[in-house]
């Protein structure tokens, strides 16, 4: 009996009786030093492809049965490690470069991703995976950990009061609003709940219930309540002024900054401010701000209105002299009837804000033209650009097509014999839009434009005809040419295509999903059909024997096309299903099949060189016998 090999590490078991001069040198000792190969080797191996296989040997040394593997190499893509299909356990210490992934696997089971440096590993016959535990795997402490001074990085967010954050974490919560109230004592004038070291008297403090109180040297300056402002002394402002409701000034109020207001603003002297904005009424004896002026109601000045920055009033505005703005002067949106900029004598005219950063011209009460923030221009009707008495820019025909009109873009030159350039058109059919895109030609007042090229809604490509997608296949005569979506080219044509090349080589590569399995080349007097031969692409070859008695199984045939008429000559040939039981890789299709058979003739070439080398052998040895024949 034979010698076996054991399934893990290919040890050699001796049959009973076998090797009685070698059983223990050198047999015994070649199994001891692979059983000291398997528990303590360490293999090198470089990794220089997409696909490196450990070599797995029996009853001899290889890289598989080592208990360590350091892989080294630079990884140009993503690389995968074949290990044998038999249980194993291996360190894979991962020393390759290259940001690329490695993974240790069976040929078709699945594997593991290799991390920078070791890695405990194990195969159970079918794939591999990782021996060492995850740090959430491992058992729970017991004691404190020492990470010996180093950090832990890369945490998650924390969610629980128990979890660890990370420093920036930490940093961006307290730089953020506090999400908890900070409650302190109410304080006084003279003594505010928060001061400076330097000015313990000067704060702020809490007057009473909803009462905030601004103190200044130990006296209380200004007091905001439930109800508004209350100021003890001058009302001036270097910067903004902001109140949610009124405000009545018995002096000058004066503000360097903005004013902005809630209700009414009413001043008995001048009111001079940077800005106004208020959701009531402004009045005063003189107005004079140099930043924007904003009101919702109306603005009445008794006498000159002097703005340096903008001027925006939902109400009317009223003044004994005039308004000047030298920034713009902002009005409500206005409505078709009513534009917010019109003309004295057409005040259906003018422009307005028909939405949201929209501005639209309106004439005669209807809106005509508009533009909005992402810079779409749109028109309501026909839309042309002219020069002299054609129109020789385009046209854009915009109507409701969900009632089943069309509507139709067209870029090109019209002058008598229709438009010639690039039509697009948008029409619904029942319940469903269909697009397309035509480019036309014809000759200027003559003729009427031609499609010469269309895209279909579906993706269709079309060039020289329209009423079809598949010009030339299955009975379909129409000349032109079609593309698919899909990529797939259908052509007619009354004579032939020319396909040219200035140099010798490959015209034309046949592929099948991405692989080249055939191409027609060319030199400078010939053109070659070629297929895929190559030795490197190819298995099981042998010596081809029988060729004649297969030849001889052949049934050539005398027929006529059916689409060919009566009279014409008959064709030496095959029937495709006769054929297919002799030289099957001749044939495309099935007999009775949804698809018409083919033949390549080309696939009889190595029978009939087969068939012509078998009768060479007979014939040399016929004539080799009729001279022995002779000689006698």
């Amino acid at each position: 009996m034979a010698s076996t090999a054991t399934t893990r590490l290919r040890l050699e078991k001796q049959a009973l009786g076998e090797n009685s001069a070698t059983w223990g040198a050198p047999k015994l000792n070649t199994v001891l030093d692979l059983v000291d190969e398997a528990i303590g080797g360490v293999e090198s191996v470089a990794i220089a492809g997409a696909t490196t296989t450990l070599t797995s040997t029996n009853y001899a040394s290889d890289q598989s049965r080592n208990a360590a593997l350091v892989l080294t190499g630079t990884l140009a893509a993503a690389s995968e490690i074949i290990v044998p299909n038999v249980e194993k356990l291996y360190l894979a210490v991962n020393n390759t470069t290259g940001s690329y992934s490695l993974t240790i696997k069976t040929a078709a089971g699945t594997g593991y991703a290799l991390r920078s440096g070791p890695n405990w590993v194990y195969c159970d016959a079918v794939n591999v995976s990782g021996a060492v535990p995850r740090l959430d795997q491992a058992p729970l402490a017991t004691a404190s950990v020492d990470v010996n001074s180093q950090r832990v990085t890369n945490l998650g967010t924390p969610s629980a009061s128990t979890d660890a954050a990370t420093k920036a974490y930490v940093d961006a919560a307290v730089s953020t609003t506090p999400t908890q109230n900070l409650a302190t004592s109410a304080g006084t004038a003279l003594a505010p709940t928060y001061s400076w070291a330097t000015d313990s008297n000067t704060g702020l403090y809490l007057v009473g219930s909803d009462s905030l109180g601004l103190s200044a040297g130990g006296t209380v300056r200004a007091t905001v309540s439930s109800t508004g402002l209350a100021v003890a002394g001058v009302l001036s402002a270097s910067g903004a002024m902001t109140a949610s409701a009124g405000m009545a000034v018995t002096g000058t109020l004066s503000a360097t900054g903005a004013a902005t207001l809630g209700s009414t603003l009413g001043v008995t002297g001048a009111l001079t401010a940077a800005s106004v904005a208020s959701s009531g009424a402004v009045s005063g004896t003189t107005l004079s701000a140099s930043g924007a002026t904003t009101l919702s109601s109306t603005l009445g000045v008794t006498g000159a209105a002097t703005l340096s920055g903008a001027l925006s009033v939902t109400g009317s505005v009223t003044a004994s002299s005039t308004v000047t703005a030298a920034g713009v002067i902002l009005g409500p949106a206005g409505s078709v009837g009513a534009p917010s900029h019109s003309f004295s004598g057409d005040t259906n005219t003018g422009i307005r804000n028909s939405a949201a950063d929209t501005l639209a011209i309106v004439t005669g009460g209807a809106d005509r033209f508009s533009v909005d923030s992402a810079g779409i221009v749109r028109a309501t009707g026909d839309l042309y650009w002219e020069t002299g008495t054609n129109r020789n820019i385009g046209y854009a025909s915009l109507v409701d097509h969900a009632a089943g009109n069309i509507g139709v873009t067209t870029f090109g030159v019209e002058d008598g014999g229709g438009w010639t350039g690039m039509v697009m058109t948008n029409s619904r059919v029942g319940s469903v839009n269909s697009q397309s895109i035509e480019f036309k030609t014809a000759e200027g007042g003559i003729s009427t434009a031609t499609t010469r090229l269309a895209v279909t809604k579906d993706g269709y490509v079309e060039v020289g005809q329209t009423s079809t997608v598949t010009p030339g296949y299955s009975g379909n005569t129409t000349q032109g040419s079609a593309i698919y979506p899909d990529g797939r080219h259908f052509i007619s044509q009354p004579t032939f295509s020319n396909w040219n090349q200035n140099a010798d080589g490959t015209l034309l590569s046949i592929c099948r999903s991405g692989t080249a399995v055939g191409s027609i080349a060319v030199t400078t007097t010939t053109t070659s059909f070629n297929t895929s031969s190559d030795y490197r692409l190819k298995t099981g070859v042998e010596a081809m024997t029988g060729a004649v008695a297969r030849l001889a199984t052949l049934q050539p045939r005398r027929f006529r096309f059916k689409a060919q008429p009566e009279n014409a000559p008959k064709t030496d040939g095959f029937l495709a299903h006769e054929l297919a039981s002799v030289v099957p890789s001749a044939v495309t299709g099935s007999k009775d099949g949804p698809a018409i058979q083919q033949v390549d003739l080309s696939k009889l070439v190595p029978l009939l060189v087969g068939a012509v080398q078998e009768l060479a052998v007979r014939v040399t040895a016929a004539e080799a016998a009729i001279k022995t024949k002779k000689d006698k």
